[in-house]
């Protein structure tokens, strides 16, 4: 009788243990009884959906800039400007141009000739600048380029 006796402590034990009440509870193991559903911001599921609080953040404003580049050239093309006019930036210089990210310090930024500024589309708090060979649309508060056409010119 006395080697049962351990033995039926020891499952009365697991049996009153936490992890056993979560099991119970519906946690799966979870030894401190969360539930990981909608209401608690976490890392996406095991099928890689995000939960729903991530998915209402605020995104930063996009904007469709309304040419693409074979457009892009042909309005250089059509504009009269001819191949070779702007010099590529150098290619550290060049590296360190990137749509979102702020213009580098003391790039050299030319304006759009006035035949082509014409026929591109006009956003508002937005300007076209030349950056090297690269047809460039850069929010006009921030100096953050919006987006990058590159060697149009």
């Amino acid at each position: 009788m006395r080697a049962s006796t351990p033995a039926m402590v020891l499952a009365i034990l697991m049996l009153c243990s936490p992890l056993a009440q979560a099991k119970k509870d519906g946690a799966h193991g979870n030894p401190h009884g969360f539930q990981q559903d909608e209401e608690r911001p976490g890392k996406p599921d095991k099928k890689g959906r995000a939960d729903r609080l991530q998915a209402e953040e605020p995104r930063a404003a996009s904007i469709s800039i309304g040419i693409t580049l074979g457009g892009a050239r042909s309005l250089v093309h059509e504009a009269g400007i001819p191949q070779g006019s702007f010099q590529p930036l150098p290619p550290g210089m060049r590296n360190r141009l990137a749509k979102g990210k702020p213009l580098p310090p003391g790039i050299a930024k030319k304006q759009v000739p006035p035949a082509m500024l014409a026929r591109l589309p006009v956003h508002a708090e937005h300007e076209w600048l030349v950056i090297g060979v690269d047809l460039v649309l850069v929010n006009i508060r921030t100096k953050i380029p919006v987006d990058i056409l590159p060697g149009v010119f």
